[in-house]
């Protein structure tokens, strides 16, 4: 029960704090409870524990599979004592873990054999007579195991748990690919312990490459599924709230132009009227002519050949006006007649919401401007908007990524603008050049046609 000349006495303790690193790759940016570090020490304690208390009654494939599934087991409650998340998403998070550290284990096994360290990789550890001190001294071997699981470990966070965003709910809807990714891993893990145990008593190395490189393509492919579905999951998550946001935008459109038509009808009446009035009046002419200036700060109307732009701009300028930002324009909307309402409301809302979001943090008047350009050029449409900009921008996907905190509910904007873009086969790029933000697209007449 406690033999400590056994290898495998010890490296099931060895399992165990290979699967609670594993296991911190994966969950470290979810939702955490309070008191986190002290629950995560007694979780690591209670699972250390188990390890090194698990009783070794005898030395075969069905024993090893159960103990290493049962030492497993206990890491499932350790994580709900630790994190707020739903039990759907810790075992989602743990296979991917065991998946890691398994893929780790037969890899540092299939290179000892290459390199001819071990004839038998690390299977070793699956003895039961063999002295604890002839196989932990072997310098060569435990560099293998530290590059190996290292690397593995490395390869396993840039591709896959980095893609866990942080403190934000997994949706893991489809449990049944849960399910059969555990059952694959299951599958795994016990066709090792047979074919171990099997090469042990017949010293067959053939059979043991055969299972490491099945285990390596098998645990490869449990991680491309989970986080291929994962990332599935989010892009219709992303395509559900476009679609939300673009009914609201078009929403939004309809009444923003009833109210700037009624605006630019009622002020073209009230201009008329007061000039009636001065001539039948003795009204001072200067009076008369900043009443007129008045109300032509709510006349925006602005005609560049398309209604939805104008419509846009002229709800933009009045915005602009009263904070004191310049907005300039020169467009041929005409050009644009190949595109939607929707979209061009959308695309130009976006762009220019995010150029009055970056001037107003500008307190210098003359750097509060706010530059747009649409024309045409032999086969190609271009639109080309600048503004003054202060910070820093990372990017993701080769646009910007949001500076606010709560980045669920923004960002969405580039987006958007992103797929639009797309969908008329157009290019759009974005830089920063001398604190000046410029943004650029450009369509081909043929294809947006």
């Amino acid at each position: 029960m406690f033999n400590f000349l056994s290898p495998l006495f010890w490296y099931k303790i060895l399992f165990m704090f290979e699967l609670i690193l594993a296991e911190i790759l994966f969950t470290h940016k979810l939702r955490k409870k309070k008191h986190f570090a002290l629950r995560a020490f007694g979780a690591i304690g209670v699972c250390l524990a188990a390890a090194f208390f698990y009783p070794i009654f005898n030395y075969s494939a069905v024993y090893s599979s159960i103990m290493f599934l049962a030492l497993f087991a206990v890491t499932l409650p350790m994580l709900k004592l630790c994190y707020n998340e739903s039990w759907k998403n810790l075992i989602f998070c743990a296979i991917a873990a065991y998946t890691v550290k398994h893929f780790a284990y037969a890899a540092e096994s299939l290179l000892l054999i290459t390199f001819n360290i071990s004839a038998m990789g690390s299977f070793g550890q699956y003895g039961s007579e063999i002295s604890i001190i002839s196989y932990m001294v072997n310098p060569w071997g435990i560099f293998v195991y530290c590059v190996s699981y290292a690397l593995v470990f490395w390869l396993a966070y840039v591709f896959f748990a980095s893609t866990i965003s942080k403190k934000e709910s997994l949706k893991i809807d489809n449990f049944r690919l849960t399910v059969l990714s555990g059952g694959i891993i299951l599958t795994v893990v016990v066709l090792n312990a047979v074919i171990t145990y099997y090469a042990m008593q017949h010293y067959d190395t053939l059979y043991v490459v055969i299972i490491l490189l099945y285990s390596i393509l098998c645990c490869l492919f449990v991680l491309l599924l989970q986080f291929g579905f994962l990332n599935r999951q989010k892009l219709k998550d992303e395509i559900v709230i476009m679609r939300q946001l673009w009914a609201k935008e078009q929403e939004q459109y309809q009444v923003s132009k009833k109210n700037i038509n009624l605006i630019n009808m009622k002020c073209h009446d009230l201009k008329h009227f007061i000039r009636q009035i001065g001539e039948k009046s003795s009204l001072d002419k200067e009076a008369l002519s900043e009443i007129e200036d008045a109300i032509n700060i709510y006349d925006t109307s602005v005609q560049t050949g398309n209604e939805t732009l104008d419509i846009l701009l002229a709800e933009k300028s009045l915005f602009c006006l009263q904070n004191n930002i310049k907005l300039s324009c020169v467009a041929d909307g005409s050009k644009l007649s190949f595109m939607t309402d929707a979209d061009i409301y959308s695309l130009f809302g976006n762009a220019v919401e995010n150029a009055i979001e970056s001037v107003q943090k500008i307190s210098d008047p003359d750097k509060r401007v706010i530059g747009i350009v649409v024309k045409s050029t032999g086969k190609f449409i271009s639109i080309h908007m600048d503004n003054y900009f202060t910070g820093k921008l990372t990017f993701s996907n080769d646009i910007p990524v949001t500076t606010k905190k709560n980045k669920a509910f923004h960002g969405w904007g580039f987006k958007s603008m992103q797929y639009i873009v797309e969908k008329y086969g157009g290019d759009m790029s974005v830089f920063i050049d001398d604190d000046i933000f410029n943004l650029n697209i450009l369509f081909s007449i043929n294809e947006a046609e």
